[in-house]
Protein backbone atom coordinates (compact mmCIF):
# COMPACT_ATOMS: atom_id res chain seq x y z
CA UNK A 1 0.00 0.00 0.00
CA UNK A 2 0.84 3.64 -0.81
CA UNK A 3 0.30 6.79 1.25
CA UNK A 4 -1.80 7.64 -1.97
CA UNK A 5 -4.35 5.22 -0.71
CA UNK A 6 -4.87 7.22 2.39
CA UNK A 7 -7.14 9.42 0.01
CA UNK A 8 -7.87 6.99 -3.08
CA UNK A 9 -7.75 3.61 -1.55
CA UNK A 10 -10.92 1.24 -0.23
CA UNK A 11 -13.52 3.59 1.45
CA UNK A 12 -14.72 1.86 4.62
CA UNK A 13 -17.70 2.68 6.83
CA UNK A 14 -17.86 2.99 10.46
CA UNK A 15 -21.57 1.57 10.68
CA UNK A 16 -19.87 -1.17 9.29
CA UNK A 17 -17.30 -1.78 10.76
CA UNK A 18 -16.70 -5.61 10.89
CA UNK A 19 -16.82 -5.78 7.16
CA UNK A 20 -13.68 -3.46 7.09
CA UNK A 21 -11.60 -6.47 8.45
CA UNK A 22 -8.71 -4.77 9.10
CA UNK A 23 -6.07 -7.25 10.18
CA UNK A 24 -4.63 -7.78 13.56
CA UNK A 25 -1.39 -6.41 15.02
CA UNK A 26 -0.71 -4.43 12.14
CA UNK A 27 0.69 -1.01 12.64
CA UNK A 28 -0.66 1.28 10.15
CA UNK A 29 -2.11 4.88 9.33
CA UNK A 30 -5.93 5.81 8.84
CA UNK A 31 -7.53 8.94 7.46
CA UNK A 32 -10.91 9.66 8.23
CA UNK A 33 -13.49 11.35 5.80
CA UNK A 34 -17.53 12.72 6.12
CA UNK A 35 -18.42 12.55 2.55
CA UNK A 36 -15.63 14.47 0.61
CA UNK A 37 -14.00 16.37 3.46
CA UNK A 38 -10.74 14.92 4.82
CA UNK A 39 -11.26 15.44 8.57
CA UNK A 40 -8.39 13.35 10.70
CA UNK A 41 -5.40 11.48 10.29
CA UNK A 42 -4.38 8.83 12.80
CA UNK A 43 -1.76 5.75 13.64
CA UNK A 44 -2.42 2.41 15.71
CA UNK A 45 -0.18 -0.51 16.37
CA UNK A 46 3.22 1.50 17.51
CA UNK A 47 4.30 -1.50 19.43
CA UNK A 48 3.86 -3.59 16.04
CA UNK A 49 7.38 -4.59 15.43
CA UNK A 50 7.78 -6.18 11.76
CA UNK A 51 8.59 -9.46 11.28
CA UNK A 52 10.60 -10.99 8.64
CA UNK A 53 7.99 -13.43 7.29
CA UNK A 54 10.86 -16.36 8.07
CA UNK A 55 10.65 -15.25 11.40
CA UNK A 56 7.47 -17.57 13.07
CA UNK A 57 8.02 -15.66 16.73
CA UNK A 58 4.32 -14.69 18.06
CA UNK A 59 4.37 -11.41 19.84
CA UNK A 60 5.10 -11.49 23.82
CA UNK A 61 1.30 -10.34 24.09
CA UNK A 62 -1.40 -9.35 21.44
CA UNK A 63 -1.94 -5.83 20.68
CA UNK A 64 -4.79 -4.33 18.94
CA UNK A 65 -2.68 -2.21 16.49
CA UNK A 66 -4.61 -0.50 13.95
CA UNK A 67 -7.84 -2.68 14.27
CA UNK A 68 -8.13 -2.15 17.55
CA UNK A 69 -7.08 1.90 17.26
CA UNK A 70 -10.50 2.40 14.61
CA UNK A 71 -12.20 0.36 16.75
CA UNK A 72 -11.72 2.52 19.74
CA UNK A 73 -13.11 5.96 17.63
CA UNK A 74 -16.33 3.61 15.90
CA UNK A 75 -17.72 3.04 19.57
CA UNK A 76 -17.73 7.01 20.23
CA UNK A 77 -16.84 6.65 23.82
CA UNK A 78 -14.55 9.89 24.42
CA UNK A 79 -12.61 9.26 27.47
CA UNK A 80 -9.21 8.60 26.42
CA UNK A 81 -9.88 9.01 22.25
CA UNK A 82 -9.02 12.33 21.31
CA UNK A 83 -10.82 12.09 17.88
CA UNK A 84 -13.99 10.79 19.44
CA UNK A 85 -14.07 14.22 21.66
CA UNK A 86 -12.64 16.40 18.07
CA UNK A 87 -16.39 15.14 17.08
CA UNK A 88 -18.05 15.86 19.83
CA UNK A 89 -16.77 19.02 20.34
CA UNK A 90 -16.66 20.33 16.86
CA UNK A 91 -19.49 18.34 14.92
CA UNK A 92 -22.03 16.74 17.49
CA UNK A 93 -22.10 19.84 20.60
CA UNK A 94 -22.68 22.54 18.24
CA UNK A 95 -25.91 20.61 16.90
CA UNK A 96 -27.91 20.20 20.06
CA UNK A 97 -31.20 21.54 20.83
CA UNK A 98 -31.39 23.69 24.24
CA UNK A 99 -33.80 20.50 25.12
CA UNK A 100 -31.06 18.03 24.10
CA UNK A 101 -28.14 20.19 26.33
CA UNK A 102 -30.20 20.09 29.35
CA UNK A 103 -31.39 15.94 28.77
CA UNK A 104 -27.41 15.74 28.49
CA UNK A 105 -26.70 17.49 31.84
CA UNK A 106 -29.66 15.40 33.68
CA UNK A 107 -27.81 12.28 32.61
CA UNK A 108 -30.96 11.44 30.23
CA UNK A 109 -28.95 11.63 26.95
CA UNK A 110 -25.59 10.34 26.15
CA UNK A 111 -22.25 12.91 24.33
CA UNK A 112 -20.93 9.40 23.60
CA UNK A 113 -24.08 7.75 22.40
CA UNK A 114 -24.74 10.61 20.20
CA UNK A 115 -20.54 10.87 19.17
CA UNK A 116 -21.13 6.89 18.13
CA UNK A 117 -23.84 7.58 16.11
CA UNK A 118 -22.82 10.74 14.53
CA UNK A 119 -19.48 8.44 13.41
CA UNK A 120 -21.81 5.83 12.10
CA UNK A 121 -24.25 7.60 10.10
CA UNK A 122 -21.57 9.96 8.35
CA UNK A 123 -17.74 8.84 8.34
CA UNK A 124 -15.47 6.24 6.56
CA UNK A 125 -12.30 5.13 6.63
CA UNK A 126 -8.91 4.32 4.89
CA UNK A 127 -5.93 2.56 6.04
CA UNK A 128 -2.56 1.58 4.98
CA UNK A 129 -0.33 -0.86 6.78
CA UNK A 130 3.19 0.69 7.95
CA UNK A 131 6.26 -1.67 9.10
CA UNK A 132 6.55 -0.28 12.43
CA UNK A 133 4.72 2.71 14.52
CA UNK A 134 7.83 4.68 13.54
CA UNK A 135 6.99 4.50 9.74
CA UNK A 136 3.24 5.29 10.69
CA UNK A 137 4.31 8.62 12.60
CA UNK A 138 6.30 9.81 9.96
CA UNK A 139 3.74 9.34 7.25
CA UNK A 140 0.89 10.55 9.88
CA UNK A 141 2.94 13.66 10.22
CA UNK A 142 3.51 14.03 6.64
CA UNK A 143 0.23 13.83 5.85
CA UNK A 144 -0.92 16.39 8.93
CA UNK A 145 1.21 18.68 7.04
CA UNK A 146 -0.88 18.66 3.75
CA UNK A 147 0.85 15.48 1.90
CA UNK A 148 -2.11 14.64 0.39
CA UNK A 149 -4.05 16.62 -2.40
CA UNK A 150 -7.38 16.94 -0.10
CA UNK A 151 -5.34 19.17 2.12
CA UNK A 152 -4.48 18.82 5.82
CA UNK A 153 -7.02 17.21 8.01
CA UNK A 154 -9.56 19.58 9.23
CA UNK A 155 -9.20 18.37 13.00
CA UNK A 156 -5.76 17.45 13.32
CA UNK A 157 -3.68 20.08 10.85
CA UNK A 158 0.23 19.71 12.07
CA UNK A 159 0.06 23.38 14.18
Amino acid sequence: MQTSDLETGLLHRFSNFAAAAVPANIAGVYTIWDGERFIYVGIGGTQVRHVEPSDEAEPSKPVKGLRGRLQQHSTGGRSGDKFCIYVCDRFVLPSLTAHQIQAVGAGQLSLDRLTREWIHTRLDFRYIRTRDGKEARQIENQVKGGALAAGRPFLNPVT
